[in-house]
């Protein structure tokens, strides 16, 4: 019966399909240090040859990639009361442009969520101050909007029960 592959069996990323020897995967300090020398990291040069299945030669001599530099942004974005954190998610994640995540200032989130809030309301201002002019609670407003009545009509008709309104 032929034994069900394991993880780590075969690595994808290994140059030309071969499998990796057990062996392949220790790094001698000495190795370390060359990979050191050439500007990678341990951490790096262990993902390359255990995590990616690179060769040895490679993984110690390939220089890595630097990303794009954006020291003089984030100076900005400092100077601006942007976090570093903000800076990158306006750029990583939001797509902004380097210099927009920068300059644009944050918004206070209090105003926010009340700017949020209204956009969301149904009802405005005015039929709340209507609806309280006319002994209204909140709750009963809502609820008459809910059922159906019109905004204007729900603020200003009074509850003709006994003893109500």
């Amino acid at each position: 019966m032929a034994q069900a592959q394991r993880p780590g069996d075969h690595i994808p990323g290994r140059e030309r399909g071969e499998e990796m020897n057990v062996y392949d995967y220790y790094i001698t300090p000495e190795e370390y240090e060359e990979a050191e020398r050439n500007g990678i990291g341990k951490k790096t040069l262990d993902s390359r040859i255990r995590v990616y299945g690179w060769r040895k030669k490679r993984a110690i001599t390939e220089k890595t990639q630097r990303r794009t530099k954006r020291g003089k942004y984030l100076k900005i974005a400092e100077n601006n009361g942007i976090n570093p954190q903000t800076f990158y998610n306006r750029v990583n994640i939001h797509g902004w442009s380097e210099d927009d995540a920068a300059t644009r200032p944050k918004v206070d989130p209090a105003i926010t969520i009340e700017k949020n809030g209204r956009q969301q309301r149904k009802t405005t201002d005015d039929i709340l101050k209507k609806a309280a002019e006319n002994n209204i609670p909140r709750s009963t407003l809502f609820a008459r909007i809910e059922k159906g009545y019109d905004m204007e009509t729900a603020a200003t008709v009074r509850d003709l029960r006994k003893g109500r309104g």
